[in-house]
């Protein structure tokens, strides 16, 4: 037995050389050795960025930009972390910034009504790009997204309101550069972990693959995008010169043929959220005012809540324009259902919804009219093949028309709402009768 153990030992030293086992990294692949020992955790070359939005909001042509900053290197005899070299010294590892650019050909995914884009960047260290720095060593460098200041500067683009949540979280990236046989520096190591200093708590649609010690397997950012109708062409609540900024009056979109039924008011934008009140009929009246409520479910991606405000619009027969009302009417920040009352010829008038938002408008009183709701949208979405019920708001108008009727009766019919009235004149008739008859038949008897 013994014999049979020292043959096998010698066979696994003389295979030892035949197995070509190389360190990690050796070939200037990604990778890393952490600082206390631990076993090395990949990074990709290059970093992952995703673009969240709600389904039906046209992805935006943007681009980011990724920097990478030289915050300290490890001592090699200590393996303490020092301070990197001096700033303008010739040789200092640098990483040039990275960009990316979403456009028609990036790709998605889509769950519970929320579309993220993916791309990612070219490779941002090469060895060739090692080479060019002074010395070997162990460097760390901060990666963070650059936030494009126009987002804040010029939040009202494209005749919408437009706003874009930019991903803060920091990561540490360090880098390994060695020098090879042949003398040139190389990555012979390369690990990140997110610093969790202002993490977003997302990263990666798997996670991140994140171990206990906050190391990732790649780098990524995620924003998101948001719009908002803006049917007043950049004066929404909270706007500095809001509510003077507004019109006064709007036109109708059309020349109206007939002056009691006007086309719907002509928003600046061509965007926004209206519900409107019509009445027809001989017997319909013009002053009375009907009852809806409404009910908003908010999209995932609204945050903040902001509160539900519009203005209502009159239509003036004799100037031929909609008036705007002085006082907005408000509904708050939660999703109802809200209380509101329009008269014939009647519009109100959202102040910016999220694109993405679920509303139901319904009609509580009809008053006796017959009633009936039509939505219609410049761009419908699949969840918009009904005309009632929920609907979710998508770019350009959405608008819902209540119309009721109220006719008069051919005279030979048999007006329903008056039949109480008929029958007890009926009766009392037939009372006075018989009491008339039972006097004359006492008097002749």
């Amino acid at each position: 037995m013994k014999k049979i153990f020292t043959i096998m030992l010698a066979l696994v030293i003389a295979l030892v050389p035949l197995l070509n086992v190389t360190p990690a990294f050796a070939n200037g692949e990604n990778g890393g050795t952490g600082e206390n020992g631990d076993d090395p955790i990949l990074v990709d070359d290059y970093i992952t960025k995703y673009l969240q939005m709600p389904c039906g909001t046209t992805r935006p042509d943007a681009e980011f930009e990724f920097t990478f900053e030289l915050v300290g290197q490890i001592n090699a005899a200590t393996g303490d972390r020092i301070a990197p070299p001096a700033t303008g010294s010739e040789g200092r590892p640098a990483i040039a910034p990275v960009t990316v650019t979403f456009d028609e050909e990036s790709d998605y995914t889509s769950e519970n009504d929320v579309c993220t884009y993916v791309e990612t960047t070219a490779v941002f260290l090469t060895d060739a790009m090692v080479n060019a720095w002074a010395n070997s060593g162990h460097f760390i460098f901060n990666v963070r997204e650059t936030a494009n200041t126009n987002a804040d500067d010029m939040p009202f683009m494209d005749g919408y309101i437009e706003d874009m949540d930019y991903d803060s979280t920091l990561f540490e990236l360090h880098v390994v550069v060695s020098q090879n046989a042949a003398g040139d520096l190389v990555i012979s190591g390369m690990y990140a972990w997110n610093t969790g200093e202002t993490s977003t708590g997302w990263i990666g649609e798997d996670g991140g693959l994140i171990d206990q010690e906050g190391k990732v397997d790649y780098i990524s950012f995620l924003n998101t995008f948001r719009r908002f109708t803006d049917p007043y062409d950049d004066c929404p609540p909270g706007h500095p010169d809001f509510p003077t900024c507004l019109p006064d009056e709007l036109p109708p979109v059309c020349p109206p043929a007939d002056p009691d039924y006007p086309c719907l008011p002509d928003l600046p934008n061509d965007n926004g959220v209206m519900v409107a009140k019509r009445v027809t009929g001989d017997q319909a009246s013009h002053d009375q005012y009907f009852d809806f409520q409404l009910v908003v479910t908010r999209h995932v991606l609204d945050d903040p809540i902001r509160p539900v405000t519009g203005f209502v619009w009159t239509y003036n027969n004799d100037t031929g324009y909609w008036e705007r009302a002085t006082a907005p009417v408000s509904f708050g920040a939660t999703p109802g259902p809200y209380s509101f009352q329009l008269r014939h010829n009647q519009v109100l008038v959202f102040d910016p919804i999220l694109v993405g938002t679920t509303v139901e408008a319904v009609e509580t009183n009809a008053h006796g009219y017959t009633p009936s709701v039509v939505w219609t949208f410049a761009n419908p979405g699949a969840a918009n093949a009904a005309t009632t019920g929920n609907q979710v708001i998508t770019e350009g108008l959405n608008d819902a028309v209540f119309t009721n009727e109220l006719t008069s009766i051919p005279i030979t019919g048999l007006i329903m709402n008056n039949l109480p009235i008929i029958l007890i004149s009926v009766g009392t008739i037939g009372f006075i009768m018989m009491i008339i008859v039972g006097k004359k038949r006492r008097a002749y008897e």
